[in-house]
């Protein structure tokens, strides 16, 4: 039987839809979820057949330790390993979580739980998860690749732009870390003195990043766009491109369903990037260079459609990992 553990999860963002997406490809419901009060909901919303259980710290511990002494599988779709349990897949997203002071601590602790134990370690991406096991000396048959689930898209997505906006609306994706480098971004945007030209509209939370980066930038229109109050794809319709300079991204998944919805993204050149959107996606090796090629290309020929495939062997791993998945809820 499995156990589904996003206790570790805080808000509804890409950690919480990457294990909605692997709960749902499963044929049998796992025993049970666990996640925290304040995401039952939307949990709920997504996985209606399935027994969620809301954790307080000390029922998380118990069902845990039930878990684990009941000889259950417990699969977290986040860095999460527990020390000395064998029956575990843990699934490693980017490394951006080990960087800074705090950052070596959690390091050290997810190193220490995950060589203490047998268990399977999954990476989402391999320019730098499964570079991160190799360099730490796992075990390569411990490796599993257990990449996003592409989200499903609208080929030939209308535009709901407002019609008397004459700005460039540029989509902006997550707030809840510096990783997504918005700060470089806007400080380029002043810089360029293109401020008048430009609306962002950034998908997310409120969270004190996002405000923090409004506040230092008030020449700029930047709006917020509630993710957990508008869907994915009418957030899209919304915007004229995609824009991405983050650093550390583990996938990109608004990204995915932008460049398969037809959606144009500029993006900042790096190995993970490259690894799922090559074909789709146009790359700037700056900042500043990205700007620059956005704004001739808005102002030359407009910003035209993509045509975009999935790489065929991320949806074969997908697949596969569900499939190992699907067994232990059998079993």
């Amino acid at each position: 039987m499995l156990v589904v553990n996003l206790a570790n999860i805080k808000n509804t963002n890409g950690l919480f839809y990457y294990g909605v997406d692997y709960i749902k490809a499963l044929r049998n419901p796992p025993d049970r979820i666990l996640v925290r009060p304040a995401l039952l909901q939307a949990l709920s919303d997504q996985c209606p057949n399935v027994r969620s259980i809301p954790c307080s710290a000390f029922r998380y511990l118990v069902e845990l330790l039930r878990a684990v002494c009941s000889g259950k599988t417990i699969y977290t779709p986040s860095s999460h390993p527990l020390p000395f349990v064998s029956r575990q897949l843990v699934v490693l997203h980017d490394t951006y979580p080990f960087q800074g002071r705090l950052g070596r601590l959690k390091r050290w602790l997810f190193l220490v739980s995950a060589h203490s134990s047998s268990c399977l370690l999954a990476y989402i991406n391999t320019a730098d998860g499964l570079v991160f096991y190799r360099k730490h000396g796992f075990d390569g048959k411990r490796l599993v690749f257990a990449p996003n689930l592409f989200p499903k898209a609208m080929a030939g997505l209308k535009s709901q732009r407002p019609p008397a906006e004459t700005r460039l609306i540029v989509g902006l994706v997550g707030t809840d870390s510096t990783k997504k480098n918005y700060g470089s971004l806007f400080s380029e945007i002043r810089a360029s003195e293109r401020a008048d030209n430009v609306l962002f509209s950034v998908y997310g939370h409120p969270t004190e990043y996002f405000r923090g980066v409004q506040a230092e930038f008030p020449e700029l229109d930047i709006q917020l766009i509630r993710s957990d109050a508008v869907a994915m794809l009418d957030f899209l319709a919304g915007v004229d491109v995609l824009v991405s300079v983050a650093e550390n991204e583990g996938f990109g998944r608004p990204i995915a369903c932008a460049l398969q919805s037809g959606v144009p993204c500029f993006l900042i050149d790096n190995s993970v990037f490259r690894e799922f959107f090559e074909g789709g996606a146009q790359y700037s090796t700056s900042i500043r260079t990205l700007i620059t090629d956005l704004f001739e290309s808005w102002s030359n020929s407009g910003l035209p459609r993509v045509s975009f495939d999935p790489p065929p062997t991320v949806i074969a791993a997908f697949t596969h990992v569900a499939e190992i998945l699907d067994k232990i809820t059998r079993a």
